[in-house]
């Protein structure tokens, strides 16, 4: 596909949030891309590879190849 647009494939993900006891610290790798141009609108789903950490309220979690999903859309 050819959006001539720029598409991110790593994103680099922190919180910090003090108050509320939470941070989180994760990458986001992309596994690959699914492109939909709908009219008015463009639509990526990404199948993505996170590694990092969730901490909250002194309780952590830790994210180690796990695969999500997530969309981006963009208007023209």
């Amino acid at each position: 596909f050819h959006t001539r647009r720029f598409i991110p494939t790593t994103l680099d993900f922190t919180i910090k949030d003090h108050d509320h006891q939470i941070y989180i610290n994760a990458t986001m790798t992309t596994k690959n891309i699914y492109y939909l141009p709908l009219g008015i609108f463009h639509y990526w789903r990404y199948h993505i590879i996170i590694n990092g950490k969730i901490h909250h309220k002194g309780k952590t979690e830790y994210l180690h190849n796990k695969t999500q999903i997530m969309e981006v859309m963009r208007f023209r």
